[in-house]
């Protein structure tokens, strides 16, 4: 008889539907917040936030960021898989698979495309590992909105680990680990390369292996002094490498004041010195990037902070 309670139960809360036991949120210490006003919106504002005993506590005051040419779209992250919307539940295996992932997993970039792994890293994918395949499993949320692909100009929206450090100089003030770019430092934007979603250095995997790129990370040796890449973080977007799914995703400078990327998100010199130096691994910080009505929308869900004092002048 309580074989079949059990039993009743368990059917019971299967017909009720997806029930989530955590918040992508979940067991992080900080949490840098970028919101703008829409899916096309190019620019917008960001916050960080420090999580404390009564929740989460603004740090600093929020400034304004550069994002895609085209605005944002969805990505692929820590976030529950989204579809496109209700009818697209079907092929949302190829729309995002990593709530349950790694905050760790290999880096991403869209803007100047850049994803800084490692250089000695394997080019193909690691074996599936159990969070790999819970993610897979997990419910697929159909939200509207568009969805990330490479090459779309949109900065991915959701939920994302931060990855490598990275510039021009060879150390940096952050506790991120920190990864000087070399003149022979390329990220892979060529969905049908075994480097692809990742920063190689081409004199250790070859000239040939770097070929097609348009993303070196030696923007000022390439492109007549570009400042852009000078210092910038790795957001973990698309951590499998799916071909096709966008890649080489940053927070990087901005060339000129607001200027559109090609899917980053970027800011000031100063802004990205005060981030690099307030960011700590050990507090498994998180990237959140979302419209802000998507914010509104799912703030209580996914344990969001809350914005009042995210959105006042710039300083």
């Amino acid at each position: 008889m309580k074989s079949l309670l059990r039993c009743l139960a368990v059917s019971a809360l299967s017909l009720a539907g997806p029930v989530w036991a955590a918040s992508p949120l979940d067991g992080a210490g900080q949490v840098v917040v970028v919101t703008s006003e829409g899916w096309d919106s190019t620019h917008g504002r960001l916050q960080a936030f420090t999580r404390t005993d009564r929740g989460w506590k603004p740090e600093g005051a929020a400034f304004d960021v550069a994002l895609g040419r085209s605005g944002s779209a969805w990505g692929i992250g820590l976030h529950p898989a989204v579809a496109a919307d209700a009818a697209s539940v079907g092929d949302a295996a190829s729309v995002g698979d990593d709530r349950w992932s790694s905050r760790s997993s290999a880096s991403t970039r869209d803007d100047q495309r850049s994803s800084p792994t490692d250089a000695t890293a394997s080019p193909t994918d690691a074996a599936e590992s159990p969070t790999d395949a819970a993610a897979a499993r997990a419910p697929v949320q159909a939200i509207g909105g568009p969805r990330k692909r490479e090459g779309d100009g949109r900065s991915p929206a959701g939920v994302f680990a931060l990855g490598t450090a990275f510039g021009y100089a060879a150390e940096a003030d952050t506790a991120l680990p920190w990864q000087p770019m070399q003149e022979s430092s390329y990220c892979m934007d060529v969905p049908d390369s075994p480097y692809y979603n990742r920063i190689v250095d081409a004199e250790r995997v070859g000239a040939e292996a770097v070929e097609g790129s348009t993303e070196p990370m030696r923007l000022d040796l390439h492109n007549k002094g570009d400042v852009r890449y000078q210092q910038g973080f790795v957001i973990n977007h698309n951590p499998r490498n799916v071909p096709g799914q966008g890649s080489c995703i940053f927070a990087h400078l901005w060339r000129r004041e607001g200027e559109a990327t090609a899917g980053c998100t970027a800011m000031t010199a100063a802004h990205m010195q005060q981030l690099l130096a307030w960011l700590d691994p050990r507090q498994g910080p998180l990237f959140v990037l979302l419209p802000r009505a998507e914010y509104a929308r799912l703030q209580q869900a996914w344990q969001l902070p809350a914005l009042a004092a995210a959105h006042g002048p710039s300083p």
